[in-house]
């Protein structure tokens, strides 16, 4: 994660900009994301080989939500309604 996102800050950013702004860390700091979910799904066959041969380590708390107020009260109302304020969908699933 780390890596991704200095590459993508690469795109906005100067090399100063990300060299003082961006840690350089080994492992990713996972405690300013607001929501995580395990991932249970199967991955393409391209990617199986791939992952398995890395050891990752996670041992992030995933039961802990960071939702602004705002956040919050939008997910109870799509809960309640099952419509998303605000979200845009170019399609519709039948």
């Amino acid at each position: 994660m780390q890596e991704k996102i200095t590459g993508w800050s690469k795109f906005y950013q100067t090399d100063e900009w990300i060299d003082q702004n961006l840690a350089a860390a080994n492992e990713f700091d996972y405690s300013l994301i607001d929501s995580l979910e395990r991932f249970n799904g199967t991955h393409p066959l391209v990617m199986q080989g791939r992952i398995q041969g890395r050891n990752w380590k996670f041992d992030h708390d995933i039961s802990r939500k960071r939702y602004r107020v705002r956040e919050r009260v939008k997910r109870l109302i799509s809960s309640l309604v099952g419509y998303r304020i605000g979200e845009y969908k170019n399609y519709r699933i039948i």
